[in-house]
């Protein structure tokens, strides 16, 4: 990939991670608002019989900030709907605000309370400062990890009263709770370095996919265009046969010209071979070098071992064990390449082996073509065994075909509980499209107005979350209008590391409340 391509994509990957803030900044708020009030709450109910002039403003600041912040976050960054540049410097912003609000709260914690008659003891100090702390650094590396200045721009504000602590109070009996603070904090920043360099590969990789998207549609139009073309050159050779009596003597000339070139070309060719080797070789995969200008083939066996053949013997013994049905396809797509219409010789097909076929894919390129004439003269390639590729393609079609005609409405969520597929059948239970709640959370397409209704949701998001699964009825009233009684199941798709990575859900309506509009 060349300079400004890397440039390019990297600006992508940047605007992406973005947008993604922006999207999560309501989330990042909601969080930091409810650990601040969970902390008070701590503070009020378990700690000090004293109020804290200091600390009850401070609570108060601080839901103040959260709130507003999150309501400009709601209704003026929309989707879509904003500058990058502005949305960055508001994300800065929020980060920066919101490590301050933490950071003065440990502060208080810290100097204010101890401070109060009776005092707070070091215990209870190192208990709401832990609090805030390391949930903090946890809704941080949750949150802001795809942007390393959004991190810290939360975080350093948030653990500076915890160094100032530690020298303003110092107190033997409790230094273990400062060696524990600083070991945490250790563990977040190179918490923080891996999340950011893995979400930073994982964009690179989503646009470099999409990149190959785009050649690859762009492929298809050239080859409709050359189609097209060829049908008008197939039109334009009906009337060179009408015309080719009164043309005889001149094509005669032109064949014995074209001739001599063919001959004259052929000798440069046996004249300036040079070998050229395949340098590497890739598990799995089989290369191979063809001296076109001595008609000779280097292979590699299933073995790894080098073998060189014939081109006659070689020609044959393909023809033997490559499927019939494939046999046109592949010469025609490698005379193509050899006469330089494609840029490279890509084909799939079927070859017998052990009396048994398997789908491989050959590729393979000219590297060294003759200066004046063009002609070919040697070429380099590779034969990949693509197999279990084609038996895994085939399942997911299978897979996919199913869950399109299920009588059950059928639903993919995200590690966070935000929708990315759903069947036909769920579009109708739910009186949306697929378009309309792809990115939203599972709930929020459904009316939360109600105490019992957001209590009950919130019960079902906290189930998915801590055991994987939920079984049960929901009634619900969909913001489109609909008010169903849906049985729903939903299962927590796991990695290999027993990672949660996808839910799946499926739910079927047995009985109606209303008059489905």
């Amino acid at each position: 990939m060349s300079e400004p391509q890397e440039t390019e994509l990297y600006d992508h990957v940047d605007t992406a991670h973005i947008k993604s803030s922006i999207r999560q900044s309501k989330a990042l708020l909601i969080n930091l608002f409810l650990l601040c009030i969970f902390d008070y709450l701590l503070y009020r109910l378990f700690y000090s019989p004293v109020s804290s002039l200091c600390f009850n403003i401070w609570i108060a600041v601080s839901s103040l900030f959260f709130i507003i912040c999150w309501s400009i976050s709601e209704f003026y960054f929309k989707e879509n709907h904003y500058g990058l540049n502005s949305a960055n410097r508001w994300m800065q912003f929020i980060c920066f605000g919101s490590g301050v609000v933490i950071g003065t709260g440990i502060l208080l914690i810290n100097f204010n309370l101890t401070s109060l008659n009776p005092p707070l003891t070091a215990a209870h100090v190192l208990t709401l400062s832990s609090v805030l702390y390391m949930i903090t650094g946890i809704i941080c590396l949750t949150y802001l990890t795809q942007s390393l200045r959004l991190f810290f721009l939360v975080f350093l504000p948030t653990i500076l009263p915890l160094f100032i602590s530690q020298f303003a109070h110092p107190q033997t009996a409790y230094s273990l709770f400062y060696v524990a603070y600083n070991f945490i904090l250790i563990i977040f920043v190179f918490s923080a370095f891996a999340s950011h360099r893995n979400k930073r590969r994982m964009s690179i990789l989503f646009f470099k996919n999409k990149e190959l998207k785009l050649n690859a549609e762009e492929q298809v139009k050239w080859t409709d265009e050359l189609y097209q073309q060829l049908q008008v050159e197939m039109d334009k050779s009906k009337e060179i046969e009408l015309q080719l009596q009164l043309h005889n003597q001149l094509l005669e000339q032109k064949v014995k010209e074209r001739t001599y070139d063919i001959e004259k070309m052929n000798e440069r060719l046996e004249n300036n071979a040079q070998n050229l080797r395949l340098a590497h070789e890739i598990a799995g995969i089989r290369p191979w070098h063809w001296d076109i200008e001595h008609r000779k083939i280097e292979l590699t066996t299933p073995e790894q071992d080098r073998i060189t053949k014939d081109w006659k013997s070689h020609q044959s013994y393909l023809e033997k064990i490559i499927h019939p049905d494939d046999l046109l396809f592949v010469k025609r797509a490698l005379y193509r390449h050899l006469r330089g219409y494609t840029s490279r010789f890509d084909v799939i097909m079927r070859i017998q082996y052990d009396d048994h076929w398997y789908w491989v894919q050959e590729v393979g390129q000219v590297v060294l073509r003759h200066p004046q004439s063009n002609i070919p003269l040697r070429m380099i390639g590779i034969r990949r065994d693509i197999s279990q590729e084609k038996k895994d393609q085939d399942r997911l079609k299978l897979a996919a075909s199913v869950v399109q005609q299920a009588a059950e409405g059928i639903f993919v969520l995200d590690e966070n509980l935000c929708y990315v597929d759903a069947n036909p059948c769920y579009e109708q239970l739910t009186g949306f499209k697929k378009h309309e709640i792809l990115g939203k959370h599972l709930f929020d397409i459904t009316q939360n107005d109600k105490f019992q209704q957001k209590n009950m949701h919130l019960n079902i998001t906290k189930q998915l979350l801590q055991k994987g699964e939920f079984d049960g009825e929901l009634n619900e009233n969909f913001l489109s209008g609909k008010e169903v009684s849906i049985w729903t199941h939903i299962n927590a798709v796991k990695n290999d590391n027993d990672q949660i990575i996808n839910y799946i859900g499926i739910g079927w309506c047995f009985k109606k409340y209303a008059d489905i509009k």
